[in-house]
């Protein structure tokens, strides 16, 4: 979107994972951990940078969207979810440190949401829910950053 009179232009760089998922490697789907996607050229010089990720990392059997990490040059099949995360969470931030000026740039981060449908709405709540009985359980490969 863009808005001239208010010199302003919103860009969406579609990239769940953050790190390049390849999907035309003969062997399947690979997750390249240590491989900025593609669109990563369109982040440079924003002047705010909301990333979001985390649930995509959670999905699994059919809803799983690769089949093998690559990191290091070498494949692997079986990679504990929690590390594989937190080695593309490396790859990612690496790249913040290293070409975001935080005097021009706000970077945001967001991970998994709350459940936001079915029973436990939190509609108009403006405190954090205390009740442990009411938060819904978040994976362990979603609490690295």
């Amino acid at each position: 979107m863009v808005n001239n009179e208010l010199q302003l232009h919103i860009g969406i760089s579609w990239s769940p994972f953050l790190v390049e998922l390849d999907e035309t490697n003969k062997a399947g789907r690979c997750l390249k951990l240590d491989t900025l996607p593609p669109s990563a050229k369109k982040w440079q010089g924003a002047d705010i940078m909301v990333f979001n990720t985390g649930h995509w990392w959670a999905h699994t059997g059919k809803y799983q969207s690769w089949d093998f990490f690559q990191h290091d040059g070498k494949l692997v099949k079986n990679l504990e979810l929690e590390k594989a995360f937190k080695m593309a969470m490396k790859t990612w931030s690496n790249w913040i440190h290293g070409n975001v000026d935080p005097a021009k740039t706000t970077v945001f981060f967001r991970s998994v949401s709350p459940k936001h449908k079915g029973k436990q709405w939190s509609y108009n709540e403006t405190q954090p829910i205390q009740d442990e009985a009411y938060i819904p359980f978040f994976p362990t490969n979603t609490q690295y950053l």
